[in-house]
């Protein structure tokens, strides 16, 4: 990161150091917004956090191409003084998002991006910085890079690409030089794709309205939403996705994309509590202790199968027997 001639302002926090939230700024109320990717530059002499000014809190690098870093603290100076702000954080650099993870932890309902070529927040990240009942998008990078389609039948004949990208670039690419039956062939194989992961899918869902027409959608649509898919194994119990036309703040029309949400988890205790065999009943509360302490350490896949192991024991005739009154 470059050194940035900004004065001290408490509408910035530069995480290049430590920093602590400025009293009295309105961060002490709960839900807040974040948009990343923007706070540092403008966009037609326009700066950022004008363009994105539904937002309270903006996620950058920290650009001051033009001084338009400067532009935008003045804005927020001028027209939103202890209202938002502007987090300075170098994405590569662990520490430095640490500590952003640390002070905002649980504080987002919203998590948006400024499109393509920003910080993307891995699934974890933004899990820790989600409220429950936030909702985050702009999950992945789409690729903006060329791929022939011999590259992606290969994909789908063997499960290996040629190319040494992650399977979500590589998946996003453009495919060139595509005859009209070739296109065909390949939104075909899209479409079994999603089929199969659909069919193992436990955390991510594709909303009615796509799930109805998915042959109606392009060849680019069916690639976003077979990647979104592959995120499944990524998804926390506490973690749920969808694929659906979202409408973001700052656009007018809604596109397809996949958003990640905050849920709470229904552990069953009510039921639980009215269970007359204290062996069944501590076995399902065991399985209950077992969970809470793996997604405290941050566990993706144990929480998950334990939990599907936690719904068959109490759904079993055994338990639901034992969750009778006593006559």
């Amino acid at each position: 990161m470059r050194s940035l001639n900004i004065p001290v302002d408490k509408h910035v926090l530069n995480f290049e150091h430590e920093v602590s939230i400025p009293e009295g700024m309105f961060l002490e109320r709960k839900p807040l917004s974040l948009m990343v990717g923007a706070g540092d530059l403008d966009h037609g002499g326009v700066p950022n956090v004008q363009t994105f000014h539904q937002y309270d809190v903006f996620f950058c690098n920290g650009w001051d191409w033009n001084g338009s870093l400067l532009r935008n603290v003045e804005y927020l100076r001028e027209n939103f003084a202890n209202q938002k702000l502007i987090c300075i954080v170098d994405y590569s650099k662990k520490e430095q998002v640490a500590q952003f993870i640390k002070i905002f932890s649980g504080r987002f309902s919203l998590i948006d991006g400024h499109g393509g070529h920003t910080p993307h927040f891995k699934i974890g990240e933004l899990r820790n910085l989600l409220c429950e009942g936030g909702e985050a998008m702009n999950i992945y990078e789409r690729s903006e890079t060329l791929i022939s389609a011999e590259d992606i039948v290969q994909w789908f004949e063997t499960g290996n690409a040629r190319i040494p990208w992650s399977s979500y670039v590589f998946l996003t690419s453009r495919i060139y030089n595509l005859p009209v039956d070739a296109e065909e062939d390949i939104k075909q194989r899209f479409l079994h794709k999603i089929e199969t992961l659909l069919r193992s899918s436990t955390r991510i869902t594709v909303a009615g309205e796509i799930l109805n027409n998915l042959p109606r959608f392009s060849l680019s649509e069916l690639q976003d939403i077979t990647v979104s898919l592959m995120f499944d194994d990524q998804i926390y119990l506490d973690m749920m996705g969808e694929i659906r036309m979202n409408t973001r703040l700052w656009r007018k029309h809604p596109y397809l994309e996949i958003v990640i949400k905050k849920v709470p988890i229904d552990f069953k205790e009510e039921r639980i509590a009215l269970c007359n065999d204290l062996e069944l009943k501590a076995r399902a509360e065991f399985i209950v202790s077992k969970i809470k302490e793996e997604l405290l350490s941050d566990v993706v896949y144990g929480p998950c199968a334990k939990y599907r192991t936690l719904l068959k024991h109490i759904r079993s005739d055994k338990f639901e027997l034992a969750c009778c009154p006593k006559v």
